[in-house]
Order: structure tokens, then C-alpha cells, then sequence
């Protein structure tokens, strides 16, 4: 089918795609309303990855698993270089 026999057909019947994408809403409901309880939260690290060989490295060197959170950092008010005489205050 052409590209231009489906736009036609889609702009020509729009209560049908509709009722289309709501079965396939609907559908998708039913059916995937128990993933979440059949999916793993770990589990899925390749051992043989250059990123599992570091965290065991890691974990030998410090007896400790490496962190698994990140934060941000917001830098200290104004650095001491930007209050010098000749620097130009932001406006």
C-alpha cells in the first residue's frame, strides 16, 4: 500500500482508526497490565562487561559496592576570581 492510498485512507475513515488505536489501547491494557510485577529491577548486568569488571574491582579496593545514586552539585555562590577589580558584574 502507497503511502498515498493510506494517508487517503486514513483521512477517509477517521472513526475507524479511532476505534482502531482504542482496541489497541484497550488490548495493551489487558494484556501488559502484569508486567510490572514480571519484570526484574536487576539482573541484567553482563558479567563479562567492562562496567561489571569495574564495579568488582571497585568493590574488592573499597569492600563497598559502588554508589548506584547521583546527585547534582550547584558550585558555591560566586568564585573569588569573578570579584576581582577589573571583572564586570552580569546584569
Amino acid at each position: 500500500m502507497s503511502r498515498r492510498a493510506r494517508g487517503r485512507f486514513v483521512t477517509g475513515r477517521p472513526r475507524l482508526v479511532l476505534l482502531a488505536a482504542l482496541v489497541f489501547l484497550l488490548l495493551s491494557a489487558v494484556f501488559g497490565a502484569d508486567a510490572t510485577g514480571r519484570l526484574k529491577t536487576q539482573g541484567y548486568d553482563d558479567p563479562r562487561s567492562e562496567s561489571s569488571r569495574a564495579a568488582r574491582v571497585a568493590a574488592e579496593h573499597l569492600g563497598e559496592r559502588p554508589p548506584t545514586w547521583s546527585s547534582s552539585h550547584r558550585p558555591a555562590a560566586v568564585p573569588s576570581t569573578a570579584r576581582q577589580p577589573g571583572m564586570r558584574a552580569r546584569t
